[in-house]
Parts: structure tokens; C-alpha cells; sequence
């Protein structure tokens, strides 16, 4: 074989290596597109999961904004399924898919900000005076768990739970509006001897509270 022919063949095996590696770098692009894809599909599919689990419990529902971008993520989606091709669209279905994730992250922690709000604050007005303050924390965590985004099968459940719980340690206690207003002021060290009706003198004596509730003097000036 001459040189020329050599520089020929060389050139035409250049020609083959330029043409595969075209071809790798498209399968490797191939691969981002579907890793990229399935990536964020597996986290759409977990946030419309919770969403359906949420609906369940509690009456939540989408803006009309945030549902119309959840139909056209679903939309896409059974498209792309179809066809078994991602396809060259695949930027804007993760887009549309991510911002979903993060609608429904922000429409449920807005709508659920004071849910169960009146319960824990009277738990947070015996807790004061209760010989059971770790208890009445943990059901207070518990209660206000609920209000932060993803939630699961699991943690609506929890919450029913504790806040029927937390309505039964109430009852027994027989937290009624004069006990809580009692407490409240307690808690804001207001409380004066004019407080100290004989309802609340009974409950105090009924609860065993005689040595958790305090008084003071207000402006005293003792030499």
C-alpha cells in the first residue's frame, strides 16, 4: 500500500471515528434527556401522590393555575409514555413538572398554617401549669407537623390521632372558656386574688395545680 493510499484509508477511519463519536455524544445527551426526565417524573409522581393522600383528610384543593399545570404535566407525561420517546420537549415537561413540586409545596404550608391553631393554643396555656409539660410538647409537635410539606398516609393519620387526643386531655381536665381565660392571664403573669372565683378555685383543687400556679404582687415596693 503507498503512502497516499494509507493517508486514504486513515483519513476514511478518521471519518468513522468522528461519525460514532457524533452518534456516542447523542446517545450520552439521549441518557441526560431520560435521567433527567424520570428524575423529576419520580418526584411528580410522589407530590400527586401526597396530594390525592391530602385530599382525603382534608379539604385542600389547588389553584386554578397549579391544576391546569398539573393537567398538562399529566398530559405530557402519558405522551411521553406512549410514544417510548422522551422526545426534544423534555426541558420544558421537567419544568412544568419542578414547578408543580413546588406550587403544591407552597399552596398547602399557606393553606395549613393555622390548622389546628385554637388546639395547640390551649395546649400551650395548660402546658404553664401542667404536670405534664413533655407530654403536651410532643403533641404539640405532632399537631403542627402537619402544616409543612410532603405529607403522607402516615402523617395524616398522626394527626387525627393526636388532635383527638389532645381534645380528650382537654375534656378530662375540663379546660372550659373561664378555666383558659384563668390560664391565659397566669401564663402573662396578670392574674390577680379577683381571679380566683370558685369555679377555679374547685379546678385547681381537682387537678392538683394548688403548688404549679403562682401570684405575685404587682408593683410592690417592699423596703
Amino acid at each position: 500500500m503507498s503512502f497516499a493510499d494509507k493517508i486514504a484509508t486513515l483519513n476514511d477511519e478518521m471519518r468513522n471515528v468522528d461519525i460514532s463519536k457524533k452518534e456516542i455524544v447523542e446517545d450520552e445527551n439521549l441518557v441526560k434527556q431520560n435521567n433527567s426526565f424520570f428524575d423529576r417524573f419520580g418526584k411528580f409522581k410522589d407530590a400527586v401522590t401526597d396530594y390525592l393522600i391530602a385530599k382525603k383528610y382534608f379539604p385542600f384543593s389547588l389553584s386554578d393555575s397549579l391544576q391546569s399545570t398539573l393537567q398538562d404535566c399529566l398530559d405530557r407525561c402519558r405522551k411521553i409514555f406512549q410514544m417510548k420517546l422522551v422526545g426534544n420537549d423534555y426541558v420544558i415537561i421537567v419544568t412544568k413538572m419542578s414547578r408543580f413540586c413546588n406550587g403544591i409545596k407552597e399552596e398547602w404550608e399557606t393553606a395549613m398554617q393555622n390548622l389546628g391553631s385554637e388546639i395547640v393554643e390551649k395546649l400551650n396555656i395548660m402546658r404553664v401549669v401542667s404536670g405534664n409539660q413533655r407530654d403536651i410538647s410532643k403533641l404539640i409537635v405532632e399537631l403542627t407537623r402537619i402544616r409543612t410539606w410532603p405529607v403522607t398516609e402516615v402523617i395524616c393519620q398522626n394527626y387525627q390521632n393526636k388532635k383527638k387526643e389532645a381534645e380528650d386531655l382537654l375534656s378530662r381536665m375540663h379546660f372550659d372558656e373561664k378555666v383558659e381565660s384563668f390560664l391565659n392571664k397566669v401564663s402573662n403573669h396578670q392574674a390577680t386574688l379577683a381571679d380566683l372565683d370558685d369555679h377555679i378555685l374547685e379546678w385547681i383543687k381537682e387537678e392538683g395545680l394548688q403548688g404549679n400556679i403562682q401570684l405575685s404582687i404587682r408593683n410592690a415596693n417592699i423596703v
